[in-house]
């Protein structure tokens, strides 16, 4: 079972999320070992395989939901009541998934549920991010100004995402393209010449023979191969996502030759983005830190979170948590955080953390782009030659002979 809470940690800070345990009361014991005074405590309820299933197909795009939270910032701020605003919203989204949603949660808060619970009917739209920050908000009276705060992380991320779909789609797209003409060069032109050529009696080169061979046996073999791959695809899929593969799967990641380590910053902008706006949302550091380290989408990082808030909890220092996982978080990002303890303003330092490596990370992508493509023109150019040659040279000594 799953349950979502708002509750008050030994220093008074507002904590809010979800905990998993097997009943409400072993739910209940779990967040009082922890030092808290739970304010409230709701059931979740876990949706069957297929309506997870369908329910990906309803996710919206980073965008749209920017707009939406960007539009609802604008009404709060407008002191129009939270009821009218979601109504708004709902008349001006072109969305339709969002939509229904908003029909839902506009129908909950008019029979009284509160904003945060009616949002977390929809976690494939709102995640627990979005939730927890709603849930803080209205026990501490700040929808309006963590509205807005949700609307800047989301522009941030979007930004930030954008530029690097950019940098990676021209080496990705060329590199693509070129495989899809290798396959129809090789099953549907190859086997078309390979009559010809054996009728001539002209010597055939290594390289032709080569691509003969290989497109004879995917003529023969290709819908078996496209079957062990899509098998194999699927096994692949399933088993990361489980715990061991996603561990596994995010390692791997963090281990690439460079790109592991633009990786690792990437989760680094993602995980004190996350830090600034939880906390500036009157979250507890500890949670934050949690919930943060969900966002980045990396085992690896969110393994350490949860230690590094178990430490906050048991009074021990953030920065020096940090600097414990050295493999991950960088000296400076340690120093960073040490400033903020230090003048009370984490927040701030972990924005700029984030803005730092998010510097640093459109520096590389950039380089890296201006590097890739006279490196992928050379490779193709290559292939490219390979591939005439394996027709013309047949076809040129086929013509010599006549």
């Amino acid at each position: 079972m799953i349950f979502s809470y708002s509750a008050r940690d030994e220093y008074g800070k507002l904590v809010a999320g979800k905990i998993k345990a097997p009943s409400r009361e072993t739910a209940i014991s779990l967040l009082q070992k922890r030092g808290y005074f739970i304010l409230s405590l709701e059931e979740l309820e876990e949706g069957s395989f297929f309506e997870k299933f369908f329910e990906f197909f309803k996710r919206i795009k980073k965008k749209d939901l920017l707009i939406f939270w960007r539009q609802f910032a604008v009404l709060l701020s407008a002191r129009i009541p939270i009821d009218r605003a979601l109504k708004s919203l709902y008349r001006q989204t072109r969305n339709q998934n969002l939509k229904e949603a908003l029909s839902g949660i506009i129908s909950d808060v008019e029979e009284g549920v509160s904003l945060s619970n009616a949002f977390a009917k929809y976690p494939y739209i709102f995640s627990n991010f979005f939730v927890s920050l709603l849930r803080a908000a209205e026990i501490s009276g700040r929808i309006e100004q963590t509205v807005d705060y949700i609307a800047s992380y989301l522009k941030r991320e979007v930004s930030f995402s954008r530029k690097v779909f950019n940098a990676l789609i021209y080496p990705v797209a060329v590199v693509v393209l070129f495989v899809i003409i290798i396959i129809i060069m090789t099953v549907f032109v190859f086997p078309q010449l390979s009559d010809l050529f054996k009728t001539s009696g002209v010597k055939i080169p290594l390289i032709t023979q080569i691509f003969l061979k290989a497109g004879n046996f995917l003529v023969s073999w290709g819908w078996i191969i496209i079957l062990i791959l899509i098998f194999f695809i699927i096994c692949l899929i399933n088993y990361f996502r489980t715990k061991e593969g996603r561990t596994l799967w995010s390692e791997i990641q963090l281990k690439l030759p460079i790109f592991g380590e633009l990786f690792r910053k990437i989760s680094l902008i993602r995980f004190f983005q996350g830090v600034a706006v939880l906390i500036k949302g009157g979250i507890s550091i500890p949670t934050a830190v949690e919930m943060a380290g969900g966002i980045t989408s990396n085992s690896v990082f969110k393994e350490a979170s949860f230690e590094i808030a178990d430490g906050i909890r048991r009074g021990e220092s953030f920065s020096n948590l940090i600097l414990a996982h050295s493999d991950i978080f960088d000296e400076l990002v340690g120093s960073m955080i040490a400033i903020g303890e230090e003048t009370g303003k984490i927040d701030e330092l972990s924005e700029k953390v984030s803005q730092f490596y998010q510097d640093e990370v459109e520096a590389t992508l950039s380089t890296l782009s201006e590097l890739i493509q006279p490196i992928i023109i050379i490779i193709l150019g290559v292939f490219v030659a390979v591939l005439i040659v394996a027709v013309l040279w047949p076809i040129y000594s086929l013509v010599l002979s006549v």
